[in-house]
């Protein structure tokens, strides 16, 4: 297994909701393929590392089409919400996000907790913004977790962290109604999505 450094989107939450990109990076993970050679997920991510974003676009597509690594969900989402290698699409990226999210990507779900609170892609949904970014929270504090008892560096930590700031920032912002609303959406979201790929 193999690590790398993967770009990811990061918007701001401040009132304006104008796109950081990108801001974070964080590991990858890419598992060794098999004798027939690499895998689509794979030729995405060296597409990617040369900066040829459209072809990284059709195999994390062929990826996904294929059943391959969930991480093509947030990966591909990002590229085309930031409009790299073909059109920007926000409603396109958050289907994305939401696919990777309920399969376990932390980044995903913390991406997804993002659109939701910028209305990039949906509607805004405060509440729902802050479920998703606690179950990203949680969901990559026990991948680090698992990493880091298995000797291998692990990044998740940082999208921990990062997801750990934005739900602090926007609990700021909501009603203690709300927070009490958006505890439990996120407890029914950590039942179901809060593990790691």
């Amino acid at each position: 297994m193999k690590w790398f450094a993967l770009g990811c989107l990061v918007w701001s939450s401040v009132a304006t909701a104008a796109p950081v990109v990108p801001d974070v990076h964080r590991s990858i993970r890419v598992e060794s393929s098999d004798k027939s050679g690499p895998s689509s997920y794979e030729r995405g991510v060296e597409a990617y590392r040369v900066g040829d974003f459209a072809a990284a676009r059709r195999h994390w597509e062929t990826s996904i089409s294929e059943g391959g690594d969930p991480y093509a969900f947030n990966n591909l989402g990002y590229l085309v919400a930031a409009g790299k290698g073909g059109e920007q699409d926000y409603a396109r990226a958050f289907r994305l996000w939401t696919q990777g999210a309920k399969l376990g990507v932390s980044e995903a779900q913390r991406n997804l907790g993002t659109a939701f609170e910028l209305g990039h892609g949906t509607e805004i949904d405060l509440m729902a913004a802050a479920a998703w970014y606690r179950c990203a929270m949680i969901t990559a504090d026990r991948a680090a977790a698992l990493s880091l008892s298995r000797g291998i560096a692990s990044l998740e930590g940082k999208i921990g962290e990062s997801a750990r700031h934005l739900l602090s920032k926007l609990l700021e912002r909501l009603k203690p109604t709300e927070i009490e609303a958006s505890v439990r959406l996120s407890d029914e979201y950590l039942k179901k999505y809060a593990r790691h790929p």
